[in-house]
């Protein structure tokens, strides 16, 4: 029953989002798309896990941009603009990754290159070199089977293959120490888990770090405020596009998944699905009004 409701919500959104595509394209037409990846890499049919596309597909949708005349930019460029009051180019994308698979490197590096485009990537810094995978991932028997044929590139991103990239033009931000849910956690853990990720990217990559991703998108103005003091200049959550007024410690990027044909993909770069973050925006804060509500009567 679940699986139906979900099914009938999925192609309910994508009938309105092809609906309103002609609209929201129009409308859309100043914002910056960020685009969020996770893994690029090719996974079995039937093997569940949605946070990835394929290389086939990944190369597919750069061409798309370049084609399309999107400008790709960096958020040092967005920084730029808001301080500095420089313009933005037409059609401006970001191209960022959560978490640092080496898929990262392996299968996402030569096709960025293959365009000229930049990105940025946001590490999990206590994983980087590590001999182990991502321990928050959920993995079901089949996915399981397929990490441990594949286990190198399932891994960490190391410092060689980070130090590679950054000299290309890739730059980096800080994803956490340990991938934690910032406002479940006490506030010394959070400000250890914000601050301390930042200081060893500096480390490695002899550079400041000015952008942070909040994991599984969850924060509060509390811990937007721990970002802010810790010396980031942009943090990004959430889903939707933005604009150079939008808070820059909560911007908000559009999700690529394993799903997305590139017909969708070309919807989610024009605004299609835009209209979402409203309702979403609506149901994300009855859903902690009700949860502070739990809390107080327990």
């Amino acid at each position: 029953m679940m699986r139906v409701l979900r099914w009938l919500g999925y192609g309910s959104i994508d009938f309105l989002g092809i609906m309103l595509y002609p609209l929201w394209r129009w409308l859309g037409k100043e914002r910056i798309r960020i685009l969020a990846y996770h893994s690029v890499r090719d996974i079995p049919r039937g093997v569940k896990f949605s946070f990835n596309v394929t290389p086939i597909a990944f190369a597919q949708q750069m061409e798309y941009l370049a084609s399309n005349k999107n400008n790709v930019i960096t958020f040092d460029d967005l920084v730029d603009c808001k301080e500095k009051g420089h313009t933005l180019p037409s059609k401006p994308v970001i191209i960022t990754f959560d978490d640092g698979y080496a898929d990262n490197y392996v299968n996402a590096f030569p096709i960025l290159k293959q365009h000229n485009f930049k990105a940025t990537i946001f590490l999990v810094t206590d994983f980087i070199n590590s001999v182990s995978i991502f321990n928050w991932l959920k993995l079901d028997e089949p996915l399981r089977l397929h990490q441990q044929d594949e286990k190198a590139s399932w891994l960490p991103l190391d410092r060689q293959s980070i130090l590679e990239m950054q000299a290309y033009g890739i730059s980096f931000g800080a994803h956490t120490r340990t991938h934690r849910k910032l406002d479940e956690i006490e506030e010394h853990q959070a400000i250890d888990e914000i601050v301390n990720s930042k200081k060893r990217l500096e480390e490695i990559l002899s550079e400041p770090v000015i952008c942070f991703s909040y994991p599984f998108n969850r924060m509060n103005e509390k811990i937007k405020g721990l970002v802010k003091e810790a010396g980031y200049k942009i943090a990004v959550a959430d889903e939707g596009a933005v604009n150079l007024k939008s808070d820059f410690f909560k911007l908000k990027r559009i999700g690529i998944e394993r799903g997305d044909s590139l017909n969708k993909f070309a919807r989610k770069i024009n605004g299609a699905y835009e209209w979402i973050e409203y309702p979403f925006s609506v149901y994300l804060h009855m859903k902690r009004i009700l949860s502070q509500i739990r809390g107080n009567n327990q």
